[in-house]
């Protein structure tokens, strides 16, 4: 079709910052620095990079939604697993400021966040892939 050649590159970028995010999300909890950052002073840094970074990953995200939007012939399983990224990035980062919020005291919003930020980068890779094989 070759109409998803912006999104394949876009997809791409995404996956590799939510991946990133990832990576810092699990710095963040296997080193319980937001226990260390609020309570001791310690692993501030760790806790900062992780939340300065949800901005472009959230960035990201959202340009594969809107190069999507704007592809008027984009096969719709592309568009559609999309349009899936919106609910699932809104989600994703309330839930993150949730368990921020409560320390980390609810295990099940720190599971479900974990759990959503691991599906956002499965269908990143998954519109990735199709769309360069779209192309």
């Amino acid at each position: 079709m070759g109409s998803a050649r912006w999104l394949r590159i876009v997809a791409l970028i995404a996956a590799i910052g939510v991946y990133g995010q990832s990576l810092l999300g699990g710095l963040v909890s296997s080193q319980w620095a937001v226990h260390q950052c609020l309570y001791g002073d310690r692993l501030c840094g760790v806790l900062n990079s992780h939340l300065i970074s949800v901005v472009p990953a959230t960035l990201s995200v959202l340009s594969v939604v809107i190069v999507a939007w704007r592809s008027p012939a984009l096969a719709p399983l592309l568009r559609q697993l999309s349009f899936l990224l919106l609910p699932l990035v809104g989600l994703q980062v309330a839930l993150g400021w949730s368990t921020l919020q409560l320390k980390l005291q609810v295990p099940a919003l720190t599971v479900a966040h974990q759990m959503i930020g691991a599906t956002l980068l499965g269908l990143l890779v998954a519109i990735s892939t199709l769309a360069w094989r779209d192309c």
